[in-house]
């Protein structure tokens, strides 16, 4: 017969129609005993601190068992053996405007009582949420957009008008009315702003709420804590390749990239530990505990034009803190999107030990010191050419190792020369000084020698191939006199034998 009270504090249900109560619960009886032992479990709803209240829940025994019975003690509740309970209490049971609620179990040596996730959540007359802001997203390429707002009906009343507000990153507000509308109980609908003015490149917020809610019945918002909604996103730049990002000034992100940092916390910064220059883009894993964040740097969306070839290098530094090789590490993926950010083509990932550039896991914090510390890599864009632009993002995602450093990112073109593409091999500069170089539109894997002869028919210069001949082969001639020699280009296919002459100055 021993009572025993979980209560929850005194809750402000003010102008609510009605309060709505959840709560998981797990309960066995006991069995085998002659007599029965039936503990109960009641929910009291009081709005004056228990000096009286309602009984809004109250089952015991074979009603409150949520998973049969058994002899032994209950003491770890399965997945099964839940039951999510629903209470809807009406205000009359709360006219001052507060709520409690006990939870009461009255003992009959019966067996344990399990609750989970108990909610209390107030339903209002003229309630208008702000669920969503689908645009601007969280990435966004056109620099006119046009806001999209989705709101929901959680009053119980129609909702006719309501006027949103709304800014960017703080500044001055704008304000719409929507009238003659028709959001029934529990409807949703999508909602679009007159188009923002343009946006320069870079990175924003945009905050909206909702005011002069009109209803049916009525006037105001009574539950004014789902009226406001914030996102940040990105505006995308644009540059035509080749480029060079240095980091070589304080300012960050640098013109016309961008960074999302999905979580608000730590995120792609400016670091003045740079790879032969001031600055570099750094993320600080090392002090970043919210494990698994993915961080994006965002590059313009650069135009390759008429380029033949496109190869993407930056200078890498990171470090592991580390010994153990069983614990998830931080990870560098290179991204590249054509449509926004809609889609991605993974062209580069590395963690681990592939991802550091120095020796071995470091204890302390890393930032790099010298040459030693970086690493360059290259990445091959070209299969991009002739396509929509290209946006690439450098994500990281943490896991709380040791710090990333990315500098000197360059996206380099090449435009070949319509002979080459014609004739499918080029021997350049003509004439030369000392070298020249044969060059092959595509990897020359049946090349079997490059042979130059002088004007006599000797050969001063002769290199042979077994498959792993470059495109571009140098041929260095400096030793020997100026004049005109003959360069022959054989390959073991059956293709014809190339022969050029060219002239050394």
């Amino acid at each position: 017969g021993e009572t025993d009270e979980l209560k929850t504090p005194l809750l402000n249900v003010t102008d609510a129609d009605s309060v709505i109560v959840t709560f998981d619960v797990a309960h066995k009886n006991i069995a085998g005993q002659s007599v029965a032992s039936n503990d109960a479990l009641a929910v009291l709803a009081t709005s004056d601190c228990f000096s009286s209240f309602s009984v809004v829940y109250n089952k015991s025994g074979a009603q409150l068992a949520t998973a049969g019975n058994q002899q032994s003690e209950f003491t770890a509740p399965g997945t099964g053996d839940w039951r999510t309970e629903r209470i809807v209490i009406p205000a009359t049971a709360f006219a001052s405007g507060r709520l409690a609620l006990s939870f009461r179990n009255t003992n009959d040596f019966g067996n344990n009582i399990f609750l989970d996730n108990i909610n209390v959540s107030a339903v209002y007359k003229r309630d208008l949420e702000i669920v969503s802001i689908q645009q601007p997203g969280r990435f966004v390429c056109n620099t006119t957009i046009a806001p999209t707002i989705r709101v929901r009906n959680r009053g119980t009343d129609t909702v006719k008008a309501f006027v949103l507000i709304y800014n960017i990153n703080g500044g001055a507000s704008v304000q719409q009315t929507f009238n003659n509308l028709s959001i029934a109980k529990g409807a949703e609908a999508t909602i679009t702003l007159t188009a923002l003015p343009a946006l320069a490149p870079g990175n924003y917020s945009f905050r909206v709420y909702a005011t002069n809610l009109v209803t049916a019945k009525g006037s105001n918002d009574s539950n004014l804590s789902n009226d406001t909604l914030q996102v940040s996103f990105a505006v995308a730049g644009n540059a035509t390749a080749p480029q060079t990002e240095t980091f070589a000034t304080t300012v960050f992100p640098p013109n016309n990239w961008s960074v999302l940092n999905n979580d608000g916390a730590a995120t792609w910064q400016y670091s003045n530990n740079g790879n032969g220059n001031a600055g570099s883009a750094f993320l600080n894993t090392f002090r970043y505990n919210s494990l698994g964040e993915k961080d994006d740097l965002v590059s313009p969306a650069y135009n390759f034009g008429n380029a033949d070839s496109v190869k993407l290098r930056f200078d890498l530094a990171a470090a592991l803190s580390s010994q153990t090789a069983n614990i998830p590490v931080d990870t560098l993926e290179v991204l590249v999107t054509q449509d926004c950010g809609n889609s991605f083509i993974s062209v580069y990932k590395k963690w681990g030990a592939e991802l550091q550039t120095g020796n071995g896991p470091r204890a302390n914090e890393f930032f790099p010191l010298g040459t030693t510390d970086w690493r360059k890599e290259t990445i091959d864009l070209s299969s991009f050419v002739g396509q929509n632009p290209v946006i690439v993002f450098f994500r990281a995602t943490n896991n709380n190792e040791n710090n990333i450093f990315l500098d000197n990112i360059q996206v380099d073109t090449q435009v070949l020369p319509a002979k080459l593409k014609e004739s499918g091999v080029l021997v350049y500069p003509a004439p030369f000084t000392t070298s020249f170089t044969v060059w092959h539109y595509q990897t020359p894997t049946t090349l079997q020698s490059i042979r130059v002869f002088n004007m006599a028919g000797q050969t001063v210069w002769l290199k042979q191939f077994t498959g792993n001949a470059d495109r571009q082969e140098v041929v260095n001639l400096a030793p020997g006199a100026s004049g005109m020699y003959l360069v022959e280009v054989t390959y073991n296919d059956g293709k014809k034998t190339v022969t050029q002459k060219i002239l050394k100055q």
